[in-house]
């Protein structure tokens, strides 16, 4: 993308986000990872005063990036910082302000918004690919020593490209609903389907003392635990008990403040409203010793309680219902990369259960091996 759309995008963007009312979140961390690695004296843009202008308007994304959610702009004063920084480039002061100037409807809004952070998901996306091919000429060129195995280290950056030129950043379709503990009215949807269907350290602490004792503290950033067991054998339970437990029992292993710890989940059998009711009954049964019958229960007072409960300690949750055929091992990756590029970093993925999914791209020989493999690459990529 040409540096000043791209810089023109980016001011429009946090300036639209900006007018959001009550805005829990907004784009910064995905602008500031784009536009921090642009080298203004090393792109060929002409004159100086070019040059100038644009590191103008890197300088005013960055601060616009670093004030806080809910921050809002003087727009009079805004555009004459504006006019300075762009020094007499009519055409580029004109493309801005056109941009923030008109006043737009609650749902003109958004759409302007989605439609913009699509735009420089794909220049995030694309920025990735450019790092991936660079650093593969360096090691190939100038550290071929430390490559153990090539065409080990061919497949693994080929899977590497695969996933960073899957350049597909609007819904995705074969995600049936979310609820994303820092949305309310996502959370208040997936309670309102319980209702009707009702008519410390490095480890992370589980609810379950002797598991902790075998984990000789509880499982690491990094493992990979398989659940495996007859069918209707608490599988689902299972991995959802310890979903739930890590944001309760744990504080985040995250140290870097501008990033925000998840919790994430792929329900690819049962429909989010189970989860969403299994959740609320375990952390009942649990503070309470006694078992609940969600019939006839406030709506609002089952999603406030679990949002309560499961964000206490500072993650942020997100449940998403899949449809598994319409999914592969890569769309898990490529939705880990979504969500990474918008400010996330996730401590926690539980996928329930990996098996509902087609081996598209796995290698094929016994019966099974595909199964591994496709397990191998997805706990490969977590790991790393």
């Amino acid at each position: 993308m040409e540096l000043n759309i791209l810089l023109s995008k980016c001011i429009t963007l946090l300036y639209r986000e900006s007018q959001i009312e009550n805005s829990t979140e907004n784009s910064a961390d995905l602008i500031k990872t784009v536009v921090e690695k642009i080298r203004i004296n090393d792109i060929n843009i002409g004159l100086p005063a070019a040059k100038n202008t644009a590191q103008g308007l890197k300088t005013l994304i960055l601060e616009m990036c670093n004030h806080s959610i809910g921050h809002t702009y003087e727009l009079s004063d805004f555009l004459q910082h504006l006019r300075i920084i762009t020094n007499g480039d009519e055409n580029l002061y004109l493309a801005i302000s056109q941009g923030i100037e008109q006043e737009l409807q609650p749902a003109v809004l958004k759409r302007t918004i989605t439609n913009i952070r699509k735009t420089i998901s794909l220049e995030f996306r694309d920025q990735k690919q450019n790092e991936i091919i660079a650093r593969a000429y360096k090691d190939l060129n100038f550290n071929k020593l430390k490559i153990s195995d090539q065409g080990t280290y061919i497949s693994n950056l080929i899977t590497e490209l695969e996933v960073a030129s899957n350049r597909s950043v609007g819904k995705d379709s074969a995600i049936v609903r979310s609820m994303k503990f820092s949305d309310e009215d996502s959370m208040r949807e997936a309670y309102s389907n319980v209702a009707e269907s009702s008519s410390g350290d490095l480890a992370f602490t589980t609810g379950w003392r002797e598991l902790n004792e075998a984990l000789q503290g509880g499982p690491r950033p990094g493992d990979c635990m398989v659940i495996g067991a007859l069918q209707h054998n608490y599988k689902t339970g299972s991995s959802l008990s310890l979903f739930t437990h890590i944001p309760i029992y744990n504080k985040p292993k995250n140290k870097d403040p501008s990033k925000k710890p998840l919790a994430y989940r792929i329900t690819l059998e049962d429909p989010l409203r189970n989860n969403a009711q299994f959740i609320y009954l375990l952390l009942k049964f649990e503070e309470t010793g006694e078992i609940v019958d969600v019939k006839g229960l406030s709506i609002d007072d089952m999603w406030q309680y679990v949002k309560k409960r499961m964000c206490v300690n500072g993650y942020d949750v997100l449940i998403d219902e899949v449809n598994p055929l319409n999914w592969t091992y890569m769309s898990i990756i490529n939705r880990i990369i979504e969500l990474e590029s918008e400010g996330y970093v996730i401590e926690v993925l539980s996928i329930d259960y990996l098996a509902k999914i087609p081996t598209t791209g796995c290698s094929q020989g016994s019966i099974g091996d595909d199964m591994l493999d496709m397990l191998a690459r997805v706990r490969a990529y977590c790991l790393a």
